[in-house]
């Protein structure tokens, strides 16, 4: 077809009309082949360059911040549960020899309405601060508690009458609390689950017969869920969690929450020390009907 035959000619004519400065016409000269291989090199290499910075850039902000937080998090400063525990309006610590010396009346001007105090673990240990931790505490207005650490390598009655040569409670304390949880080779191998709830119902009964109220059962959330929940539904739990707040299923609902195990409180006027920090599950009047 005719047309068809000068078509060519009419596209080369177009495409030298578009480059008139061009003696080769469309097809670039030797010159131009060398700008553009520069040209078509240095742009990947740069836009490369600029993309790897980037990375590495918003990579290092990363490590930062990521630093920043894990540190704020191990000393305290910054703690996941904390928004959540302070919704509750009665907040308390618990310690122990571990602490060291304690100013009481230093800590009663904090915000600490309650304490819990080790007193004995086993059929022997006495903690080496508890009588002048109890005395001392019983001088403020903080509302105070004895807790004992459960052995499961000693008799339970034992353990109770041990208990019972140590604490003595007064009006308005809070019940005694056992210390249900692993140590040394029962976290690597736990124990039965019939061992560890016939010890802590016979430690239970003889509390309860002794001191006229029903213990309080303090458990990691993993003890808990295998030894306590629904077999000691009568006893208040206190549960530590101090990663996220509790989600109990079978077991009920907590009195006691465990939050933290590095809240920040003033105990001997020497800076800030790192201790467990707790809260009731309730508001102030149902906490006072807690108390013996």
């Amino acid at each position: 077809m005719a047309g068809e035959r000068h078509k060519p000619r009419r596209i080369l004519h177009a495409a030298r009309e578009r480059h008139p400065n061009d003696r080769c016409g469309p097809f670039p000269t030797a010159a131009g082949l060398v700008a553009m291989t520069n040209l078509t090199g240095s742009a990947p290499r740069s836009g490369r360059l600029r993309r790897r910075v980037g990375v590495l850039l918003r990579g290092g902000i990363l490590l930062i911040v990521g630093v920043v937080l894990v540190a704020l998090t191990v000393n305290g400063t910054l703690w996941p549960n904390r928004w959540f525990a302070h919704r509750y309006p009665v907040r308390g610590i618990d310690v122990s020899a571990y602490q060291g010396r304690i100013d009481w009346p230093l800590v009663a001007r904090q915000e600490v309405s309650f304490a819990y105090i080790k007193a004995t673990e086993g059929s022997s240990y006495t903690d080496a601060r508890f009588a002048r931790n109890w005395k001392s505490v019983h001088e403020t207005g903080i509302t105070a508690g004895a807790y004992h650490f459960l052995s499961l390598d000693s008799p339970a009655a034992q353990q109770a009458d041990h208990l019972f040569d140590t604490v003595a409670l007064r009006p308005g304390d809070l019940p005694i609390a056992i210390d249900v949880e692993c140590y040394g080779r029962y976290c690597a191998h736990p124990p039965p689950v019939a061992k560890v709830r016939k010890m802590v119902r016979e430690l239970v009964v003889a509390v309860a017969a002794h001191y006229g109220t029903a213990p309080v059962l303090y458990a990691t959330a993993g003890w808990n869920k295998r030894y306590l929940q629904a077999a000691f539904p009568r006893n208040p739990l206190w549960i530590r969690s101090i990663l996220s707040p509790p989600f109990l299923t079978a077991s009920g609902r907590w009195t006691l929450w465990q939050w933290s195990d590095r809240e920040g409180v003033h105990l001997d006027g020497h800076g800030t020390a790192r201790v467990d920090a707790d809260v009731f599950g309730g508001d102030v009047s149902e906490f006072r009907r807690l108390l013996g």
